[in-house]
């Protein structure tokens, strides 16, 4: 297959990936009525596994008879890492009764197929695919800049930050990280400028603070041996301003409550983690942790997010890689960052490998930063290659890549099912051991009486949450029975009434607790069920 096809449809698959949403023709005035529970990054990852799955059969196919360099130790990595994933997921859950799941296992196993399809290209082809990237990643920052300031629908809670197409601030924050040493290496000529300028401005736009930290800092890093000491230190006071007062103007509060909730996020998850053997070794499988969370969620939580809220991961990479897969799987990713780090070329690219590393302490990656991270890691890794025919491997990617179409047909259009509260066309298997949804589901579908369902949810996950479910599904049939589980799940929440209760006088909670927020009508009912208590 020719290189230059090979260019041109890493340029295609980068522009779609960057752009589309499920809503991405409300833009220009078009609506279909298409969409979906996982929104934003949902779509991306499947239109990503269904154009890249066809593009691995053809390349493969092509390539049939002919010899292919491999990388027999990173890719080794890299398949048991998967086959650990599975393992993690067939062991606790159902791998494929599962959207996410389902996707997830595909998703991983196409960045495979990539990474073997950019091994067997010439490293200036790969030079010259990432010089087209930055050229095209103007398009979905500029969109994002435009969404900012003339929004073509309901952001609801981040009207007030850029992303754009991107589905969340951070994931914008981070595609521009991951580009700014790429720009500041040939910051001599006027494109690159124009570049730096307009990355820079919609980076600001996102209100992601980390990512703006983490701006400011390589390029003090960068300038350092361009300027005169007294103008470098000039450069360093000027930031520190800029950063005091832009953290202020954003609301400091709202940024240290975001900041402060992540780390009962992780002492959560960390709970879960060493609450059973089989979690340890093998984790609680891919992106299964909203479903086992609310049973070891920090009562902070409730204080510094909001009651409903649930942690679907962990806000930190390598702990969410933990939890998910366990020690095994943890430790085959550790051990190809340590590979990474020891046998990469220290250029401007290792220098955005660094840069995405600091930031997945606090985030993790959307589909588009998976991309550009691999197409970056086949440049920068030095690996010893072999060349052989691999037909094992072409056929293995070939065969999973065809399930990975239909697969991922057959998911979107559950989930757009699903989106529209069909629930009963749906075709999605429920969880074999995580009952929490399979519970609430069955109560909405009308399987049991409520009573006796409400009496098992409550039974087995013993949340603020679960027991306002059902006061409001009794109301209406026992009211007293209603109250009780109101007042029960009233007496979950922390208690921000007694003043000498641990968390009236912690001293995080005195200085960033917002009460308007915890009572907030737009998470919970909680001023209604404190009437209805006392009205009793």
């Amino acid at each position: 297959m020719k290189e230059r096809f090979i260019i041109y449809y890493f340029c295609l698959l980068f522009l779609i990936v960057s752009t589309i949403n499920s809503k991405i023709l409300t833009m220009f005035g078009v609506d279909l009525s298409f969409d979906l529970r996982g929104s934003f990054e949902f779509l991306k990852v499947m239109v990503f596994n269904i154009i890249n799955s066809i593009f691995l059969i053809i390349y493969f196919i092509y390539n049939f008879k002919n010899k292919l360099n491999y990388s027999k130790g990173i890719n080794l990595i890299f398949f048991l890492f998967i086959i650990s994933i599975a393992t993690s997921s067939f062991f606790l859950t159902n791998i494929f009764g599962n959207n996410i799941r389902g996707h997830s296992i595909i998703f991983y196993t196409n960045l495979v197929g990539l990474f073997i399809v950019l091994i067997n290209l010439e490293e200036n082809t790969k030079k010259t695919i990432m010089k087209y990237l930055l050229y095209l990643s103007i398009i979905p920052v500029f969109l994002a800049i435009k969404e900012f300031y003339f929004s073509s629908f309901n952001y609801i809670d981040l009207e007030n930050r850029a992303f754009g197409n991107f589905g969340h601030p951070n994931f914008l924050a981070f595609f521009i990280l991951i580009f700014i040493p790429i720009i500041l290496k040939n910051i001599d000529k006027k494109i690159n400028i124009f570049f730096l300028i307009v990355f820079s401005f919609a980076l600001f736009l996102s209100k992601s603070i980390l990512g703006i930290i983490l701006y400011f800092l390589y390029i003090i890093f960068f300038f350092k041996k361009y300027l005169k000491p007294i103008y470098f230190y000039v450069l360093n006071l000027l930031i520190f301003i800029f950063l005091i007062y832009y953290i202020i103007d954003f609301g400091i509060i709202t940024k240290l409550n975001s900041f402060v909730s992540r780390f009962y996020i992780w002492e959560s998850t960390i709970k879960i983690y060493i609450s059973d053997i089989k979690y340890i070794f093998f984790g609680i499988g891919n992106d299964s942790l909203q479903y086992v969370f609310d049973n070891f969620k920090s009562p902070y939580l409730y204080i510094f997010e909001n009651i409903g809220y649930t942690s679907d991961r962990p806000h930190n990479y390598y702990l969410q890689i933990l939890i998910n897969y366990g020690l095994i799987g943890f430790s085959l990713f550790i051990y190809f960052i340590i590979k990474l780090f020891k046998n990469s070329k220290k250029n401007y690219l290792f220098h955005s490998i660094i840069l995405s590393s600091i930031f997945l302490f606090f985030n993790f990656p959307s589909i588009i930063n998976y991309l550009l991270i691999i197409i970056i890691l086949s440049i920068v890794i030095n690996q010893k290659l072999t060349n052989k025919r691999y037909v094992g491997l072409k056929l293995f990617f070939i065969i999973f890549s065809i399930f990975s179409v239909f697969s991922s047909f057959f998911y979107l259009k559950e989930e757009n099912i699903l989106q529209k509260n069909i629930e009963n066309k749906s075709k999605i298997q429920l969880y074999n051991n995580l009952k929490n949804e399979d519970i609430e589901y069955k109560i909405l579908n009308l399987e049991k009486s409520y009573k006796n369902m409400c009496f098992e949810l409550t039974r087995k996950i013993k949340t603020a949450e679960n027991y306002f479910f059902c006061g409001e599904l009794l109301k209406n049939i026992d009211y007293s029975t209603s109250i009780l589980y109101y007042s029960i799940g009233l007496g979950k929440l922390p208690d921000m009434w007694n003043k000498e209760s641990k968390y009236y006088n912690n001293y995080l909670v005195k200085k960033l607790y917002n009460e308007n927020r915890f009572f907030s009508e737009k998470y919970s009912d909680l001023r209604n069920i404190l009437k209805k208590i006392e009205n009793k």
